[in-house]
């Protein structure tokens, strides 16, 4: 039987990398603890720098752990396909009532599509969207 993957999102890296934020213990003891393959996205990767420069992370502060991702060192990398952009853009305008980001909509999609039922995140949003998250 496959191991099913954890899939990582943007909240979960942040929390990692910035040793002030208010989950980065809880968040620091799924990643130390897991055994579970990891698996993102490029659009969390954009996501994650986009929010790390917004937050004055220097890029040479940053780029050893972007470019562990961007390498699979840390986990699988998935790119997102016209495909999956399409799909995502339809269930956000489906569920236009929740406030769902198209970034997460396209890692419902990319979840859903690869069997993951969880998410090391901090998001509530991975919830409402039927997955369980972590921490």
């Amino acid at each position: 039987m496959a191991r099913e993957f954890l899939f990582v999102d943007t909240g979960a890296f942040y929390s990692l990398l910035d040793k002030t934020d208010k989950n980065h213990q809880n968040v620091r003891q799924v990643f130390d603890a897991t055994t579970e393959p990891l698996i993102t996205s490029n659009f969390i990767v954009d996501e994650l720098v986009t929010l790390l420069r917004a937050r004055n992370f220097a890029v040479a502060q940053i780029q050893n752990y972007i470019e562990a991702i961007l390498n699979e060192k840390t986990c699988r990398l998935l790119r997102v396909s016209l495909e999956v952009e399409s799909r995502a853009w339809e269930m956000l305008k489906k569920y236009k009532d929740v406030t769902f980001s198209y970034t997460d909509c396209t890692s419902f999609i990319l979840m859903k599509d690869h069997n993951i039922s969880k998410a090391i995140t901090t998001d509530e949003h991975f919830r409402i969207a039927g997955f369980e998250i972590i921490p």
